[in-house]
């Protein structure tokens, strides 16, 4: 199923079809009684995206589950955000692995999110993005770029992952091993040379391609880098590097 541009409220639409099971909806404006239909258990969907729509706040049951969902891609939303509670109200957060216990695909780009979703320890997961987003004031006074550096290593830490993409994210240190990951992008974040050394040579040995596209990422490249992967074809780096 996809939407035409400008549709309002397509829950009654959607509600019709009794056996939907892949949605793509783009440029529409989904209200708070919609997105809770969608990601409810209710319909048996395989795969849902929300593309450049403007959504509302949604409150999930800590409880519930998709078994089915495999794909979930949500593409630069406009007011979007999640809270799980439990029985008591609650605000809880909820790991991937158990609202959606056979997703396979993952996507969260462009929106502010308090980042609710445990995505460690997801053994199903193998393609993952979760970029450009905007922490909430009072998690960036909580937060420095070392957490997010371990949010993202907790994710590929032991993972199943092939592909991944934490771009724009505050991003400086890297700490894990995954031997299934093979395209990483990490455009606009500022790692040292020793970080992607490390990320070529030993924490991801098969790695083959590489992107850290971006102006202002550049730190700590003038020594050159020491690359000895075995696996690694493709890397790109950010537009104003300089390498001895």
């Amino acid at each position: 199923m996809t939407s035409m541009p400008g549709l309002h409220e397509p829950l009654t639409f959607i509600r019709s079809l009794s056996c939907l099971s892949v949605i793509f909806i783009s440029f529409c404006r989904l209200g708070s009684d919609s997105l809770q239909y969608l990601l409810s258990d209710v319909c048996p969907l395989t795969s849902i995206s929300l593309i450049c729509c403007q959504l509302s706040a949604v409150t999930i049951e800590a409880s519930s589950v998709l078994p089915t969902l495999a794909t979930c891609k949500i593409d630069r939303p406009e007011g979007f955000h999640l809270t799980f509670r439990d029985e008591e109200g609650k605000r809880v957060r909820r790991s991937l692995s158990s609202w959606m216990p056979r997703i396979r695909t993952f996507k969260l780009r462009g929106c502010e999110a308090d980042l609710p979703i445990i995505l460690a320890g997801c053994s199903s997961l193998q393609n993952v993005e979760v970029s450009e987003i905007r922490l909430p004031k009072d998690m960036q006074r909580q937060l420095s770029a070392p957490d997010l550096g371990r949010f993202v290593s907790d994710i590929l830490h032991h993972s199943n992952v092939k592909t991944a993409n934490f771009s724009h994210l505050p991003i400086r240190h890297l700490d894990f091993r995954c031997d299934t990951l093979h395209y990483l992008t990490l455009r606009g974040c500022s790692l040292s040379a020793a970080t992607i050394e490390a990320l070529c040579n030993t924490q991801a040995p098969r790695l083959t391609h590489l992107d850290l596209g971006g102006p202002g990422t550049s730190s700590g490249y003038d020594s050159g880098l020491q690359l000895n992967s075995a696996f690694l074809s493709t890397l790109i780096l950010p537009v104003d590097c300089s390498l001895a």
